[in-house]
């Protein structure tokens, strides 16, 4: 019995190790993307009108503020919000009732996300694809 106890506590270490690299390659589930939707939808929604078709994303998952949760990592995947830097990234903290009621714009990147172990202001520092500039937590926007 306390051989399993040992093996759960060894797999949940190693799955909140930092630094770590998510890909924003996955397909959100539904209820992220009624998450995603509520918190950016008014930010989207005359760019979508303009476009005529609702907004695509991808999604990756990493606990940005060190509370356990797996927040929400966004990549925009429209022509509209991607440029030579990349396509435009946001974040959603996840809550103990779901996600919260608006979300937090990244820079532009393509598909690498670095969470490193350092920490500002209660999130963790982020780093985008190869390139060497850290973004660091402000207590309002990553800068």
């Amino acid at each position: 019995m306390s051989g399993s106890c040992f093996i759960m506590l060894g797999m949940a270490a190693a799955a909140l190790a930092y630094p770590m690299t998510v890909k924003t390659e996955a397909k959100a589930t539904v209820a992220e993307d009624q998450a995603i939707r509520r918190a950016f939808g008014a930010e989207w929604a005359q760019d979508e009108r303009e476009d005529g078709h609702t907004y695509q994303f991808s999604v990756a998952h990493a606990d940005l503020n060190g509370d356990g949760r797996p927040d929400l990592l966004i990549q925009l995947n429209e022509n509209s919000y991607c440029g030579s830097a990349g396509c435009a990234g946001y974040a959603l903290l996840k809550t103990a009732d779901g996600y919260a009621a608006h979300g937090v714009d990244l820079a532009n990147y393509y598909s690498d996300v670095h969470v490193l172990k350092t920490m500002h202001k209660g999130m963790r520092d982020l780093r985008f694809d190869d390139a060497n500039h850290v973004f660091q937590w402000n207590g309002r926007s990553y800068e």
